[in-house]
């Protein structure tokens, strides 16, 4: 554009060598009404308006057509537009400019490049304190105008601040700080960042200072408490070895080479541990690295892990707020934190640092190795103790200074006395640097000799003890048995002492309603301290206590299960309930855990045998969803000895829980233990438990070859199956039980009920499965729309039912739809994903199921006889399955060969004689009739038209793939047997599903297997 428009303060209009047009005040008005559309058009009516504030003349009209032919005149008829709809400018606003370098601002710092970021904001920031449409006075078009500019303002402001401290301008940053915290008092935004500038200084108390002032402060003047942004920043500072740590205090030496390792392990991405003794120095030199990592742009999320349970999945949660991300919550802890890191690191590189990682349990554990895999995502991990070699990534041992690095941190300590002896001092210690400092301020006498932490911290800590008073003793062995980061209330709820609670000094106190120990170290020594008798009275109280204040179940069970001596009954009770909050959370591993840790307390102690075998199962069906294949042993075993003590409770929960997956995933008959269980279920008289259990059960022969068992079953449960529970937990087996094409009614009815009763029940169970149902529908009626929304809904809810069996067949449907948009690449490698799940959990359906897709892939691209091998050695390990004949038959008829053809043609009435009444008869037949066609064998083409052509219209789904319309079969079919007109009408239905099922790659395979004149 020729023009540019200067809105800020009085409207000026200035061509692009800089000359400024003289303008009127009416003109001016004008030129600031018409940018305010932003480029669209602008009645009469609007300019009117901002012409004349009071009543317009009668005049108006013309008025304005002779403002914009004037201002024609003296620029040129660029500058106004006439459009039907009003007046368009053609100059570009700098409010427009302002807004884009405030796009840009923000769109670098997201990507980490943060000198393009504070340029950006800082050419933005420059309009700050001149009035935009200053013209229009205060009109109202122009006061919400001002008000969005102020906003972006305030944006370019953060960002520029932002930026600074990325780059190291910490003196700048901490001036404006101070400058934006003072001119918004309550924003918590801006308190966020003048704590962040404070500590970029070194100024940790001063940051937590700023932010206990910004509480108080909205408190008074608002009447409201501070927002949850304030608490994780003042987290992040206490977790980050701040000032009540006395790590903070400790010079740090010695580890610089352990720093520069470890950053430069978290840019190549990946996992990283750093292990060592407790006291040797991993928390701080975990908080190094996350300063260096924020230095250099990365964003980090840290937590570290209370030695006692909390919430199901805390860690992760800790880790989203540290990021600043907000959890979706219906994706469930792990769906939620996976993908906030995705998110997160589509912007920046992301470091999530975990310090005592041993308290975590193992869903945590897998997610952080699940996130560690994704790109851009580095994850370091500090625990006490060796990881495990499987676990892989680079591994740091921490170990004690040498003695130099103790002279330099006696040389760092001006409290210390000249005379020590770094040498002697390094032999005591072992090089520990948390005992370097207990022994520069202890009696040596007390302390020994000999290295390590362990035993010299034992006596100085006894000798310390000794100097308590009895409520200070008592005090503190309830708060080592509680644990560090226990709530002071607990605590105080088990002393009951008299007066405010008096902390030892020197050794814990309180800070934020938590117990904090001067350092982890000096929990466990005082751990150490308590005899084992009064360990478990303590630990009795607490989880007692911790009950009736509705703490978590984890925290509950973790003390009373240290006192299953005291109450074996209530310790059991509470990991029970332990294990169903983590299920409830998606924590399939940690659930499991817990279960298991019931049936130890069973065994040790004085329950009836029924509650072992309840445990027993509850971690069986944990397993199963996690997908550990350990559940099918669990699970019989539970099963049959429900059936010896006569519980048929417990055996319709053990044979439910083991009919879903394990023992019916094989494409098989199940095995003789199996159909024991089965058929003592089967026995269970009463229809609100049995509909399930043999709508389960069909599932068991619904690829087995006896596909008619498995629909009498179905059939026989969906009757009896009379209430609303009975019916969310028994139509979901319609998807393999009703898998026909002459069944696609029945299962879009069953698909839309389904979708009701999970709705009305809040059961996204249910409605996954529902939506399971409708995706394989709508492939069927060639509804793209349709498909596409229940692939979407069931993304939302697999973090929430996500069983490793729904994880599988949603990885399959987004391999179906990649292949149908013609992403052939990503549909291979949601293929392979899919495989390596499954593959532990039945290695037979998971083979089968991925080269069901390979094989729909390569049909498409025209290359199945690139697995002509591959299919021979799964017909002759497999010689009953139809898919594999079928599949061979066209692989061998797309080599052209005469010598194939009779092969091909044998494999194709092997195929159609084998093909039983089942999900995969449509698709054993589709591919067959392609083999026919290819061949060119008119009588096998006429039995396959007489085969498919009542299924015109349709098209295929095998469960795990689609084989694409059935017109475009027919069509090749009856071009093989001459008749055109039949060809081109089904090339011309096939065409049509096609585009109305969103799949460009069944249109470019029709007119690669077709001519257009057929």
């Amino acid at each position: 554009m020729r023009w540019r428009l200067d809105v800020f303060g009085e409207t000026r209009l200035l061509d692009n060598d800089g000359t400024q047009v003289a303008l009127t005040r009416t003109q001016q008005r004008l030129l600031a009404r018409l940018a305010l559309a932003d480029g669209a058009p602008s009645s009469l009516t609007s300019l009117i308006d901002a012409l004349w504030e009071q009543e317009p003349p009668a005049s108006a009209r013309a008025a304005v057509q002779n403002q914009v032919s004037r201002l024609r005149a003296v620029a040129d008829t660029s500058l106004i537009d006439t459009q039907p709809e009003g007046y368009v400018l053609g100059a570009r606003s700098n409010v427009a400019d302002f807004l884009a370098d405030v796009a840009q601002a923000e769109e670098a710092l997201l990507a980490g490049d943060i000198a393009a970021a504070f340029d950006a904001a800082e050419r933005a920031v420059d309009t700050r304190g001149r009035v935009p449409y200053a013209s229009l006075g205060e009109q109202r078009a122009a006061l919400s105008a001002r008000a969005l500019v102020s906003q972006a303002v305030r944006v370019a402001e953060d960002v520029r601040f932002d930026a600074a401290l990325g780059l190291g301008r910490l003196g700048w940053a901490l001036v404006e700080a101070q400058r934006l915290a003072g001119a918004t008092p309550h924003d918590s935004g801006r308190a966020v960042r003048l704590a962040r500038a404070l500590d970029a200084h070194g100024r940790r108390g001063d940051a937590l200072a700023a932010l206990s002032d910004f509480r108080r402060r909205v408190r008074s003047d608002l009447g409201i408490e501070a927002g949850a942004e304030i608490e994780t920043e003042q987290t992040r500072l206490l977790r980050s070895s701040g000032p009540h740590d006395a790590n903070s205090r400790r010079p740090f030496v010695g580890r610089e080479d352990t720093v520069e390792h470890l950053v430069a392990s978290a840019r190549r991405g990946g996992l990283a541990w750093l292990h060592g003794e407790p006291g040797v120095g991993i928390s701080r030199c975990m908080d190094r690295v996350r300063a260096r990592l924020i230095a250099e742009g990365f964003s980090v999320g840290s937590t570290r892990c209370p030695a006692h349970a909390g919430p199901p999945g805390s860690p992760l949660l800790d880790l989203i707020d540290d990021l600043g991300v907000e959890a979706d919550h219906d994706r469930g802890v792990l769906g939620a934190f996976l993908e906030a890191v995705r998110h997160r690191a589509m912007h920046r590189p992301v470091a999530l640092l975990v310090d005592d990682w041993q308290h975590t349990g193992p869903s945590t554990r897998s997610a952080l190795r699940s996130a560690a895999d994704l790109p851009r995502v580095t994850v370091v991990l500090g625990a006490h103790g060796a990881p495990d070699p499987a676990e892989g990534g680079t591994v740091v041992e921490l170990t004690g200074l040498d003695p130099e690095s103790v002279a330099r941190m006696v040389a760092a300590d001006p409290a210390v006395d000249p005379g020590v002896d770094p040498l002697e001092l390094h032999r005591l210690s072992g090089g520990n640097p948390l005992l370097v400092e207990v022994l520069l301020h202890a009696d040596r006498d007390a302390a020994g000799a000999g290295p390590g932490l362990t035993p010299v911290l034992d006596q100085v800590f006894a000798a310390r003890i000794s100097d308590l008073s009895r409520p200070e003793r008592q005090l503190l062995e309830i708060a080592a048995i509680a644990g560090d980061g226990a709530p002071v209330a607990l605590v105080d709820a088990v002393w009951r002492g008299e007066g405010p609670t008096q902390w030892p000094a020197g050794l814990v106190e309180e800070h934020e309603g938590l117990v904090r120990f001067r350092h982890p170290a000096l929990r466990t020594a005082a751990y150490r301290q308590v005899d084992a008798g009064r360990r478990s009275e303590i630990h009795h109280a607490l989880g007692s206590a911790a009950e009736r204040h509705r703490a978590p179940t984890a925290t509950v069970a973790a003390h009373l299960v240290e006192a299953a001596d005291l109450d074996p009954v209530a310790a059991y009770d509470a990991v029970m309930r332990a294990g169903e909050d983590a299920t409830v959370a998606g924590l399939h591993q940690d659930a499991a855990a817990w279960f298991h840790r019931a049936q130890d307390l069973v065994r040790h102690g004085t329950h009836p045998e029924r509650d072992r075998w309840l445990a027993r199962i509850a971690e069986g069906d944990a397993l199963r969803l996690s997908g550990d294949p350990r559940h099918v042993d669990l699970l019989l075993e539970a099963a049959q000895a429900a059936i010896a003590l006569g519980e048929t409770d417990l055996l319709a929960r053990a044979a439910y829980a083991l009919l879903q997956l394990g023992a019916t995933s094989d494409v098989a008959d199940p095995p003789a233990r199996v159909r024991t269980v089965i058929d003592a279920a089967l026995e269970i008289a009463d229809d609100e438990v049995s509909a399930p259990l043999r709508a389960a059960a069909s599932l068991t022969w619904s690829l087995s070859g006896n596909a008619a068992t498995s629909r009498e079953l179905f059939v026989a449960a969906e009757r009896a199956a009379v209430t609303d529970e009975a019916r969310r937990r028994t139509l979901p087996f319609a998807y393999m039980a009703l898998g026909l094409p002459g069944d696609l009614a029945e299962r879009e009815q069953i698909g839309r009920e389904l979708l009701g009763l999970g709705r009305d029940a809040a059961d996204p169970v249910a409605s996954f499965e529902a939506h399971h149902l409708l995706f394989s529908a709508g492939l069927q009626r060639g509804d793209g729309r349709g498909v596409r929304r229940s692939l979407a809904a069931m993304n939302d809810l697999v973090d929430r039912v996500g069983d490793v069996g729904r994880r599988w067949q949603l990885l399959y449907q987004r391999a179906t739809i990649a292949h149908l948009q013609g992403d052939d690449a990503a549909a291979e490698k949601l293929s392979e994903d899919a495989l390596t799940m499954f593959q532990v959990v039945s290695p037979n359906r998971a083979l089968a199921a991925y080269f069901g897709q390979v094989f729909a892939i390569r049909m498409t691209q025209g290359r199945t006889g690139e697995l002509s091998e591959v299919l021979r050695g799964l017909v002759d390990e497999q010689p009953g399955i139809p898919a594999w004949h079928a599949a061979l038959a066209l692989s061998l008829a797309s080599t052209g060969s005469a010598e194939d053809r009779p092969a091909a043609v044998e494999h194709v009435h092997q195929a159609r004689e084998l093909a039983e009444a089942d999900l995969t008869w449509l698709a054993c037949h589709l591919v067959a009739g392609r083999a026919a066609a290819g061949v060119g064998d008119r009588a096998l083409s006429r039995l396959l038209v007489a085969d498919l052509t009542e299924w015109s219209g349709r098209g295929c789904w095998q469960g795990t793939c689609s084989y694409g319309p059935v017109d475009t079969v027919l069509a090749m079919l009856h071009a093989t047997l001459g008749d055109t007109a039949a060809a081109r009408q089904h090339r011309a239905a096939a065409k049509a599903f096609a585009q109305s099922l969103g799949a460009p790659v069944f249109l470019m395979d029709l007119e690669n297997s077709l001519p257009e004149d057929c």
